[in-house]
C-alpha cells in the first residue's frame, strides 16, 4: 500500500478562462507581445492557421503559444 496523498488540484477546478488566476498575467503577456509585433508568421497561411488553434480552445490567448 503506497502513503501518496492525492490533493485536488485548483487547476482541475478551471472551467472558463477567467477563473484561472493566471488568467490577467497571460492576457498583459499577449498584449505586450501583440503590441511589440512579436507575432510574426512567414505567410498567411501560417497566421490563419494559428489563429485557427487559438480559436479552437477556450483557453487559448491570442499572442501566446496556442494549444
Amino acid at each position: 500500500m503506497s502513503n501518496f496523498i492525492i490533493k485536488d488540484s485548483p487547476a482541475r477546478k478551471i472551467k472558463y478562462p477567467t477563473d484561472d488566476p493566471n488568467w490577467a498575467k497571460k492576457q498583459k503577456v499577449a498584449e505586450k507581445r501583440i503590441k511589440e509585433k512579436k507575432l510574426k508568421f512567414e505567410n498567411d497561411a501560417d497566421e490563419r492557421d494559428y489563429k485557427k488553434r487559438v480559436s479552437s480552445n477556450k483557453f487559448n490567448v491570442y499572442g501566446t503559444p496556442a494549444w
